[in-house]
């Protein structure tokens, strides 16, 4: 009688074997923390304040939303005052902010380009906000009476 062996050959697949060719793609950096960015030229941000005078808190842009949160006091809820904006027209979309959020958000403007190169080596002021329709002026109200 025949006795056959039969040798099994066993692959080991550690993590970092699987990880190698997505570190060297650079795919895994998409997930590393990134650092602040200064917005550029022509891009809507959040007024600096709402009407009632409350310094902008988190905000952000997803699905074509710019979020605005307004607290009245540190560490408070971002969902409990806030304002949401078109982020291509800056057009004020929903206020759950007892009715103190700005009309619309601010966008970031951009140095003429003629005024540029006629500058001719003079610094140019940094990128500043500026309302995005003209002319419109709210008085800012002092809290969130009644709340």
């Amino acid at each position: 009688m025949l006795f056959s062996t039969s040798t099994t050959t066993v692959v080991t697949i550690t993590w970092l074997t699987l990880l190698a060719p997505l570190v060297h793609a650079g795919w895994i950096n998409n997930f590393r923390p990134k650092a602040p960015t200064t917005p550029s030229c022509g891009t809507l941000i959040c007024p600096s304040v709402d009407n009632a005078g409350h310094k902008v808190g988190v905000s952000s842009t997803s699905y074509n939303v710019l979020f605005c949160s307004y607290p009245d006091k540190p560490g408070q809820n971002p969902n409990k005052f806030y304002c949401e904006y078109d982020a291509t027209t800056g057009i004020q979309i929903e206020d759950n902010n007892s009715e103190y959020c700005p009309l619309h958000a601010h966008m970031i403007s951009c140095p003429n380009p003629k005024e540029r190169s006629s500058s001719m080596g003079k610094e140019t002021p940094a990128a500043q906000p500026i309302e995005l329709l003209h002319g419109v002026h709210h008085e800012p109200v002092k809290n969130h009476e009644g709340l």
